[in-house]
């Protein structure tokens, strides 16, 4: 890079840093630097609210000399993607900042003027809601066992309670052949019986029924990085 260009790449960052100082944003700026080094230049002060580290330790470090190493290679590989990327990148992930587990939504991006050599972010702390998904996902997890549970209850009962039916039916059957009516009403009576039982059998099994085909609707599919997962 010759006086002119690095005049000019130099009085660009001021202009950049000047404005991202005047959005109370949690904003920070990273540089490609000579030797494959990406050193940060500059942290918003509601960046460093929200991780709860002072702002002046960014400037002038690279992630591997702020965060543990495990952390750094993790948000290293995120900026190396942001140059190599033609559009921003966004995604949420697990930072590690002084042995606290911390969420963030974050978006990487490259400013015009810089030749690929900047990346911009702006990262918002999600530690609460990431919290409050957990705990709605547990709650969910919980309530879809105890259906599952209902569901082979309700059918376990339903079954039971169908053979000894379906016995009292056969037997009214058998009571029946050859039964002499001695006017009293007594077959008709049975023939009422026997009807109830059937009725019951025939709720018994639309009840079997539905119980196999109960099934939650709760549909929680959807696009996974397991690469940022895993890590």
């Amino acid at each position: 890079m010759d006086q002119d260009e690095y005049n000019s790449f130099d009085e660009a960052m001021e202009r950049l840093l000047s404005w991202i100082d005047g959005i109370d944003l949690p904003m920070f700026v990273l540089t490609h630097q000579d030797g494959d080094r990406l050193e940060i230049v500059h942290a918003t002060d509601s960046l460093g609210r929200g991780a709860g580290i002072p702002t002046s330790l960014f400037p002038g470090h690279t992630a591997a000399e702020i965060f543990p190493p495990r952390t750094a290679k993790q948000l290293e590989g995120n900026y190396r993607g942001a140059l190599a990327s033609a559009k921003p990148v966004s995604y949420e992930e697990a930072i590690d900042i002084d042995g606290r587990e911390t969420w963030w939504q974050t978006t990487l991006s490259k400013p015009v003027g810089f030749d690929g050599r900047v990346v911009l972010g702006i990262a918002f702390p999600i530690t609460t809601r990431k919290e409050r998904e957990f705990i709605t996902a547990d709650a969910m997890a919980d309530l879809q066992s105890r259906f599952e549970d209902l569901q082979l209850f309700s059918t376990m009962a339903a079954h039971d309670a169908r053979s000894p039916l379906a016995t009292v039916s056969s037997l009214i059957e058998l009571v029946l052949d050859d039964f002499r009516d001695m006017g009293d009403g007594k077959r008709e009576l049975l023939k009422l019986c026997s009807k109830t039982v059937d009725e019951a059998l025939g709720q018994i099994t639309a009840t079997l029924e539905r119980g196999r085909n109960l099934s939650s609707t709760i549909s929680a599919m959807t696009r996974v990085d397991l690469g940022r997962l895993c890590n």
